[in-house]
């Protein structure tokens, strides 16, 4: 079949759609010349990737992911993710069925100037967007599976502390925190925007090394588990999860250190399930180090996406003096 059917619903400057021709030539590439594809459609939602689903008519449906365009600016954070979550996708073999499964891949850029992945593709529907349509305790009840789920991905051990390869693989987990502050430092610094207070942070990084450091088992981090990549099925009583998307941000380090705790309202439920960190004054201080990391982050996606960034230099700033303040009481 040489043609099918484009649904395309979602763009904006930083994804850059493909073309029907573009889209089947890598459908040939990967999956071969007599690949069967009835419609082609892109999903919207994501804000990194051109993600498609692949309709097969009897065949099983199947999810395609295409990397940014070598034309946008890509964050020393987020290098080769579609590379990173290919090679650490092994660790979270123990969660089959809940994990998309790779079925092929290509980093050659040959047929295009794109990484390119297809996965299998999982049924259910994004928990973000019918979160309203549940009652409280049943949106409750999918936060306590969630925090049994991430406990069961936190137990998961490494061999090295940082981002998947290809990116550098570090020793001590303090060099993989500062790796990444310093590279956000940098993109700051590039994009000439303003930085201020990150220089300060990362000093004070420097100084609470020991704190971090505290950590010396890597263990997995999805990266980016939070409603917005969680599928359910809510036909079934009590709603369930079925899915869990997106660990292309996935890493080895601190499982405190996981985005969605500085940034979304955790109920208790999600603790019953995933168990409560410590609260040391070195555990402490590592809770606002990791603040202050994805505040920065955010500083660098404020000007990606357009939006204020006051609020979050304002939590970096805080963050700072906490930190000082635990180091020296």
């Amino acid at each position: 079949m040489t043609t099918f059917n484009l649904l395309t619903t979602y763009n904006n400057d930083f994804q850059r759609r493909l073309t029907a021709d573009q889209l089947l030539a890598i459908c040939h590439h990967l999956l071969g010349s007599a690949v069967r594809i009835d419609v082609v459609q892109e999903l919207s939602g994501g804000m990194f990737n051109n993600t498609y689903l692949l309709k097969r008519g009897n065949e099983s449906d199947l999810i395609l992911r295409v990397g940014p365009h070598p034309d946008v600016y890509v964050f020393s954070n987020e290098m080769f993710l579609m590379r990173r979550e290919h090679d650490i996708s092994p660790a979270f073999a123990p969660f089959n069925g809940l994990t998309p499964q790779t079925v092929a891949v290509d980093f050659s850029q040959t047929v295009i100037n794109r990484d390119v992945m297809v996965q299998t593709f999982i049924a259910g529907e994004l928990w973000d967007d019918v979160k309203d349509e549940l009652s409280p305790a049943e949106n409750k009840q999918l936060w306590r599976e969630l925090g049994l789920i991430s406990a069961q991905i936190h137990a998961v051990n490494g061999r090295y502390f940082g981002q998947p390869a290809p990116m550098p693989a570090y020793a001590t987990w303090s060099e993989s925190v500062i790796a990444i502050a310093q590279g956000m430092w940098q993109d700051l610094q590039i994009l000439q925007l303003n930085e201020d207070g990150v220089a300060d942070y990362i000093h004070i990084l420097h100084a609470g090394r020991r704190f971090l450091d505290e950590i010396t088992e890597p263990k997995l981090l999805h990266g980016d588990l939070w409603p917005k990549n969680v599928l359910i099925d809510r036909t079934a009583s009590p709603p369930r999860l079925t899915g869990l998307l997106d660990a292309e941000r996935a890493m080895w380090g601190d499982p405190q250190a996981e985005w969605i705790y500085y940034f979304l309202e955790i109920p208790d439920t999600y603790w019953q399930g995933n168990g409560r960190f410590p609260t040391t004054p070195a555990a402490q201080f590592r809770r606002h180090a990791y603040q202050g990391l994805y505040d920065i982050q955010i500083l660098l996606e404020a000007w990606r996406f357009g939006y204020a960034d006051a609020p979050f230099r304002q939590q970096l700033a805080l963050a700072c003096q906490e930190m000082r303040r635990i180091l020296h009481p």
